[in-house]
């Protein structure tokens, strides 16, 4: 097998990539982690079984189907983090609290269940100090769940979210 590691980073960013692939069985696995000075910003990794020599050497053809049947499992995740420590590339609007979320694949290509879960805690308007009421900002700290679930034909979304009561 094969087996591949780079590292590399932009500003303020580290990101570390991993590809390996085993001849024998076939087996393919993909891995990201990225991180800065406030710790892990996401991470993921996906696997499958995927016929590189038969692709190379044209035992097999790469069509839009042969990709479309590959057994994927793959997951992201971003750990829940503080807002304020997010990169600034990301261009986010001025918000405290925390965010984080993962998202998990499983099955063909062409047809893979999806589960992805996204978690707020203590979210705010960043202008204001907290429990003060302002015309900008009318809400307390929200904390927010989302959970969302394909299974390739169906979906089901849920969301809760919570207004903490006012600091005394």
């Amino acid at each position: 097998g094969y087996s591949l590691f780079a590292g590399f980073s932009i500003p303020g960013i580290d990101i570390a990539a991993h590809a390996a692939w085993d001849g024998r069985t076939d087996d393919t696995e993909l891995a990201f982690l990225s991180w800065d000075r406030a710790g892990v910003l996401a991470s993921a990794t996906a696997k499958s079984k995927v016929p590189v020599v038969a692709w190379v050497t044209g035992a097999k053809r790469i069509t839009r189907r042969a990709i479309a049947e590959l057994d994927v499992n793959a997951t992201a995740d971003v750990p829940l983090r503080n807002v304020a420590d997010l990169p600034a590339f990301l261009d986010l609007p001025a918000l405290r609290g925390k965010l984080g979320a993962h998202v998990a694949v499983e099955g063909e290509v062409a047809h893979p269940s999806l589960v992805v879960s996204a978690k707020a805690e203590g979210l705010r308007a960043e202008n204001r100090a907290a429990g003060a009421r302002s015309a900008a900002s009318s809400f307390e700290p929200l904390d927010a769940l989302l959970e969302a679930r394909w299974n390739g034909e169906r979906g089901v979304i849920t969301f809760a979210l919570d207004e903490r009561a006012p600091a005394a």
